[in-house]
């Protein structure tokens, strides 16, 4: 680590189990979680995982704003050694590919987030529609009480779509409460997974 001898070589020596011992640390810590940023990303199919996306993005996150530390020692020395560090581990160039991958994953998040919605509102706005050409003529009178079964195959072709829309608008709305549920659960679960 240096080229100096006798005295100023052991005190040189003796201080990297001090201050610049954990500073080397430090910097092999940082390259070892961008590198596993990267890596998860590779991972990470966009389109299937939004959980895990979602969790790449909190995590690389939080790692920018509570670990990683532009000047580590502020002394001269150890700004000397940081630079030197920083050189030789490539901390800026990972750390510059995790923001991109960051930036990426962002856009990626938000084209699918709203995708999805506009999928969303269409079903939503085709119910409400077809709901509101029938208005109040969508209940049928054989719905009232129990419902007669055997009463289905004399129904008018306007009473089959009035079925046809509070069956689907059922089957849909407990579909997407299962899947709500679904996400919650594994939101839940993921909060677990962070490297760090």
């Amino acid at each position: 680590m240096t080229k100096a001898s006798g005295k100023l070589e052991e005190a040189l020596a003796s201080e990297m189990y001090g201050q610049h011992y954990y500073e080397l640390l430090l910097f092999f810590y940082y390259k070892i979680v961008l590198l596993k940023l990267t890596h998860e990303h590779s991972r990470i199919d966009i389109e299937k995982d939004q959980s895990q996306t979602e969790l790449l993005i909190i995590m690389i996150t939080e790692f920018s704003a509570k670990y990683l530390f532009p000047e580590v020692n502020s002394t001269t020395s150890g700004k000397e050694i940081t630079h030197i560090l920083k050189e030789v581990f490539e901390i800026d160039r990972l750390y510059e590919d995790v923001v991109k991958t960051l930036s990426g994953l962002y856009q990626n998040q938000d084209k699918l987030t709203t995708n999805r919605n506009n999928y969303l509102l269409q079903i939503l706005t085709i119910y409400t529609v077809v709901s509101g050409i029938y208005g109040m003529n969508l209940v049928i009178e054989d719905w009232k009480g129990k419902i007669r079964w055997s009463k289905i195959p004399d129904y008018s072709f306007f009473e089959y779509i009035s079925l046809f829309v509070a069956l689907s608008g059922i089957v849909i709305s407990a579909i997407l409460g299962v899947v709500a549920l679904e996400k919650w659960i594994k939101e839940q679960r993921s909060k677990k997974n962070k490297i760090f």
